[in-house]
């Protein structure tokens, strides 16, 4: 069990709270920032099962207040190739060396948002399956991947509504079975069981904000911060790998 001040629960449920709230308006970075601050405390692997736990309720609500407008012919493909990389890459997870795995995702992400426009089209083969499948693969090492899914989205031309709205369902998903997974590889999070519950009802409320404050947020500025703030994640990826070389 984590044992934490009084202070430092009121900051990570503070945390749990904005962090959601901004993934609610513009659909990602909430999920990296809750990251970054959970590293503090937790090392990995239970980092990355604590923070799938909070993630979970973030994304679940999120797709929950927002139902209307899933798409879920797109991402019926991408949530089967998740769960089918999370569960081929788990045996390994152990042995596998990530080192350039995290800079090759943020070059792709940005490939997707300002690759159309500079370079010639490339695309995966069944591209939609194909990133479920690194996206759960990666989600067990990484621990947030929601950029990858937001940005094969907005590349497709979905709406603010239904981008966020779709992503977070595929991050539900992948948040889950990062849980299961983790709890088979001996991962207990009961422990810290009354932390994860206060955090997770923060983020619950996090995403109850967030969404009524995406409501007054015009697509066009949408599409200006949301541009912004994934090329900002994809260059901070690829940074953190290359200043670790």
């Amino acid at each position: 069990m984590i044992e934490l001040s009084g202070v430092e629960i009121g900051l990570l449920t503070t945390a749990a709270l904005l962090t959601s709230s901004l993934a609610a308006v513009i659909g990602q970075g909430g999920g990296l920032m809750l990251f970054a601050l959970l590293a503090l405390y937790f090392d990995a692997p239970l980092l990355i099962a604590f923070h799938a736990v909070v993630q979970l309720f973030s994304n679940a609500s999120r797709a929950v207040f927002a139902m209307p407008h899933i798409n879920w012919r797109l991402i019926l493909p991408i949530i089967l190739g998740t769960l089918i990389g999370a569960a081929l890459v788990t045996p390994f997870v152990a042995q596998f060396n990530w080192h350039w795995v995290e800079a090759l995702m943020g070059a792709y992400i940005l490939y997707l948002i300002w690759g159309g426009r500079f370079f010639v089209a490339f695309k995966l083969p069944k591209p939609m399956f194909s990133i479920g499948l690194i996206q759960g693969s990666l989600g067990m090492i990484l621990g947030a991947t929601g950029p990858l899914g937001n940005a094969l989205l907005f590349a497709k031309g979905l709406k603010k509504d239904a981008i966020i709205a779709s992503n977070a369902v595929i991050m539900s998903v992948s948040h889950a079975s990062k849980i299961v997974l983790f709890t088979l590889l001996n991962v207990s999070l009961w422990p810290n069981l009354p932390l994860l519950a206060l955090l997770s009802t923060s983020a619950i409320l996090g995403s109850y904000l967030g969404n009524k404050i995406r409501h007054h947020l015009s697509e066009k500025v949408f599409r200006i911060l949301f541009e912004f703030i994934i090329t900002i994640l994809a260059l901070r990826m690829i940074a953190a790998v290359v200043f670790k070389a």
